[in-house]
C-alpha cells in the first residue's frame, strides 16, 4: 500500500535535514588572518584602492571572497594562501604577516608603499614575495630561513644596508633587488639561482 502523500514529505524533508546536518560547515578563515586582512586595509588607504570588492565585509575566504586574496585549505577552515594587490593604489606601510601561517604568494608590486619591509620570518610556505616599484625604506629582510622561498623581488625601493646572507638557501630561484642603495658585499649566491636570476645593480655594492 503506497505511503500517504503528507507521510512521504514528512520523510523526504526529514532525508534532506539529515543530509544537510552531515555536510561540514561553511569554512572561515582563522580570525587572526582576517584582522590581519584588514589591518593590511586600514594601513594601506583600503579606501583609496583601485579595486577593493567585498572587503571588509563577511569571510575574506566566503562565497563573496575579498578581492586579491586566494584562500585554500579544509572543510572546516581556510587560510589565506595568496594576496594579490599590485598595481591597486596601496599607500602607507605594511603591517606585520606572521598571522598567515599557510601563505605562499604576496603581490605588492607597483603601489605606493613605503616604510620597512615587513618581516617574512616564520612564513615557512612562502614562495613568493613581490614588493617591487614602491618607495620601502630601511633594510632588507632576512629570508635565509625560509624553506619554501624562491621569488623574491624588492628593486626599485629606497632600501639600504647589506644583502642578507642567502649562500646557503636551496629553493631560491629569482632574486630582484637593483635600483636601491644597498651596500656591502654581494654575498655569495645559492646554489638554487638559476643563471640570470638576479639584478643587483644599480646599488653601491662593492667586491
Amino acid at each position: 500500500m503506497p505511503l500517504p502523500r503528507s507521510t512521504w514529505l514528512r520523510a523526504a524533508l526529514a532525508a534532506v535535514t539529515l543530509t544537510a546536518a552531515a555536510l561540514p560547515a561553511a569554512a572561515d578563515v582563522p580570525a587572526a588572518e582576517r584582522d590581519a586582512l584588514v589591518a593590511l586595509y586600514q594601513s594601506t588607504n583600503g579606501a583609496g584602492w583601485t579595486d577593493s570588492t567585498n572587503w571588509l565585509s563577511g569571510d575574506p575566504c566566503g562565497p563573496a571572497p575579498w578581492f586579491g586574496v586566494v584562500c585554500g585549505g579544509g572543510p572546516v577552515e581556510h587560510h589565506v594562501r595568496e594576496i594579490h594587490l599590485s598595481a591597486n593604489n596601496l599607500a602607507g606601510s605594511v603591517p606585520g604577516l606572521s598571522a598567515f601561517t599557510a601563505l605562499e604568494r604576496i603581490n605588492l608590486s607597483d603601489n605606493a608603499l613605503s616604510g620597512p619591509v615587513p618581516s617574512l620570518a616564520g612564513l615557512n610556505a612562502l614562495v613568493g614575495f613581490w614588493a617591487d616599484n614602491n618607495q620601502f625604506s630601511g633594510y632588507l629582510p632576512d629570508i635565509s630561513t625560509l624553506p619554501a622561498l624562491g621569488f623574491f623581488y624588492m628593486n626599485n625601493n629606497q632600501l639600504i644596508g647589506p644583502i642578507p646572507d642567502i649562500s646557503g638557501m636551496t629553493t631560491l630561484i629569482d632574486l630582484r633587488v637593483s635600483t636601491n642603495r644597498l651596500t656591502g658585499t654581494p654575498p655569495a649566491p645559492p646554489a638554487s639561482l638559476n643563471p640570470g636570476g638576479s639584478s643587483l645593480c644599480p646599488n653601491y655594492l662593492h667586491a
